[in-house]
């Protein structure tokens, strides 16, 4: 019996106000019978990202982490760096993407596998909307932390805080802090940021973000150790590790980075 050929991709229609095609490959939004994909996010020759349809999909939070550092590093090639000024003190959860609201990206930005910690994650987001209290007379947590990506704001830190107000019907002038600097050291702050709400990070996960940054930065072995609270001796080899998969079996980046670091250790092995 020959094997089944694979569901085709389905590309919803996308207009461009330039003239350009524009391709969404959507999760959430498929007909019955057709493949799911991690490229789900609205692509254009004119720019980096159609806000229009990107709100339309919802897909910040799922895509992959090697497309979502391209887009952000396109974002910042094409914008520059300099976030809009005066910097924000309050930002809306929800809205058209830009200067006035903040997104996520988990992939790029979460330090931690939540797949793997699903209920404590629930947990703590409940006790977050506890301490929040009433839509009609909140309590704000301490301010979310965002880094301008050269088209929009992203959270940096304060991810379960995000997911409690949004829960708890708030969206509207969330209390937030700015973060100046360049990607990779927002990808660091990140890291070893140690606000009130973050679930502690566990050995696993310091090893595997540091592994993370090993393999998609330059920052120094020190930066390193001391954003992720790992030992020196543990970033020095994992850059030998880097360089010997890369090296010798020509493994990419892109490869390397959604790689574990204790599956990283055995493939060098």
């Amino acid at each position: 019996m020959s094997p089944k050929a694979p569901a085709a991709p389905w590309i919803p229609e996308a207009s461009c106000p330039t003239g350009s095609p524009a391709a969404t490959l959507s999760m959430n939004s498929r007909p019955s019978g057709t493949a799911k994909t991690h490229r789900d996010w609205a692509i254009c020759p004119c720019s980096v990202a159609h806000p229009a349809i990107e709100e339309r999909f919802q897909m910040t939070e799922q895509i992959s982490t090697p497309e979502a550092l391209r887009l952000i590093r396109q974002a910042l090639e094409t914008n520059g760096s300099t976030p809009p000024t005066p910097l924000p003190a309050h930002l809306d959860l929800k809205g058209p993407v830009g200067p006035s609201r903040v997104t996520s990206m988990t992939s790029v930005f979460q330090p931690r596998e939540l797949d793997g910690r699903k209920l404590e994650g629930e947990r703590h987001i409940e006790t977050l909307m506890a301490a929040i209290g009433s839509p009609s007379n909140p309590t704000y947590l301490d301010p979310l932390v965002v880094w301008w990506g050269g088209d929009r704001w992203f959270v940096i830190d304060g991810h379960h805080r995000r997911h409690a107000y949004l829960r708890a019907g708030l969206h509207k002038r969330i209390p937030v802090e700015v973060f100046e600097g360049s990607l990779e050291e927002a990808l660091a702050f990140a890291v070893e940021a140690n606000s009130k709400d973050r679930l502690p990070m566990t050995l696993a996960e310091k090893l595997d973000r540091a592994w993370f940054l090993t393999v998609t930065t330059d920052l120094s072995r020190d930066r390193i150790r001391r954003s992720c609270s790992v030992a020196d001796g543990t970033v020095k080899n994992m850059r030998k590790v880097r360089d010997a998969l890369m090296g010798k079996t020509g493994a990419t980046q892109e490869y390397l980075m959604s790689l574990s670091w204790q599956v990283s250790g055995e493939l060098r092995n």
